[in-house]
């Protein structure tokens, strides 16, 4: 029987006591980005990520297509599910590479334009990074979209558009609550992600919104993981008095080694109400052995890189190979 941390283990602070999460970090908008009439955005960390509404997905495709993205990006699949409806959503969101993007050359000859260079160098920057994600969008053949037509903000957060301009009550948050606007809500993630069930059968009467995360690190970091992992591998092999248990790490046959994480968001119109929801929403998950996880000092970065664009920011991924990628989304989606 899991039991994982929860609200009843918190202490009874006042939500008035606590900071506020700026807009900004919610909607890092640098500048829109138009190429090949696909529509994209430039994050303020200087990234570019682009937004995509699905009527479905297949799992097995979407793992094929994840095994194609680049090193230094990373997807969100969300899943917003309602008891009559289930809608789906995609963010991809790839480093943009301006190591060297103002050469000194551009300097040499006084009669040229160096800002004018740059920015040119810049835009090629850009699309060269759009456009190593191509392999992932061709494979589904999605479509971007303005993200802010969608339903996606307004799931998270209570806000208006007005212009160009967005308003919204500042979003407090307080261990594993938070407050937006009229609602309250909560984040879980999923502890023992290699070994869950499916999750639609258990959960199909409740309303949440579900989001699976992987990051593909760069190559570096992918072989420093993949050398931690061999070690403890090698460690558990000594140990374990099974003879069958296998030392060595077949990277070309698990593929590269990135990290995940599957979260819930809840949201209800008082704390009391949250409270039974969440409780309910454990006991379903305890009853069919998956370990849940409440986040606490992490809520606030959790909710943050639930955000189109700000995968990275969350605090909270597990380590896997990219083979368990289609069995995570066909046990979650």
């Amino acid at each position: 029987m899991y039991r994982p941390i929860s609200y009843i283990d918190l202490p009874n602070a006042d939500l008035r006591t606590v900071g506020v999460i700026p807009l900004h970090y919610l909607f890092p908008i640098h500048s829109v980005y138009y190429y090949k009439s696909a529509l994209a955005y430039i994050h303020y960390n200087g990234s570019i990520y682009c937004f995509f509404n699905a009527s479905s997905v297949d799992s097995t495709k979407l793992a094929s297509a994840i095994k194609k993205l680049p090193e230094h990006s990373s997807i969100q699949i969300y899943k917003y599910h309602k008891p009559d409806k289930d809608s789906y959503y995609i963010t991809l969101t790839c480093n943009i590479d301006y190591h060297n993007a103002i050469p000194g050359s551009i300097f040499d000859n006084v009669s040229s334009n160096p800002i004018r260079k740059q920015i040119a160098v810049v835009h090629q920057r850009t699309r060269n990074a759009y456009s190593l994600l191509e392999p992932f969008l061709n494979d589904l053949n999605l479509c971007s979209m303005d993200y802010l037509t969608s339903d996606l903000p307004g799931i998270l957060l209570e806000f208006k558009k007005i212009g160009n301009a967005i308003h919204a009550v500042p979003i407090k948050t307080n261990m594993s609550y938070l407050k937006i606007g009229s609602r309250y809500a909560t984040v879980a993630s999923i502890n023992n992600i290699a070994t869950i069930p499916e999750i639609c059968t258990i959960l199909n009467d409740y309303t949440y919104l579900e989001r699976i995360v992987t990051i593909i690190p760069s190559r570096q970091r992918q072989t420093d993981l993949q050398l931690l992992i061999s070690g403890n591998s090698n460690l558990i092999a000594c140990l374990s008095k099974s003879s069958h248990y296998k030392r060595n790490i077949d990277t070309d046959e698990y593929g590269r080694v990135v990290y995940t994480d599957v979260t819930f968001f809840l949201s209800s119109d008082s704390i009391s109400s949250l409270n039974d929801t969440f409780s309910r929403f454990n006991s379903a998950m305890s009853d069919n052995h998956i370990a849940l996880y409440c986040h606490t000092n992490t809520t606030r970065s959790t909710y943050i890189s639930f955000f189109p664009g700000n995968d990275c920011y969350g605090e909270r991924c597990s380590i896997i190979f990219e083979q368990s990628i289609e069995n995570i989304l066909k046990s979650s989606l």
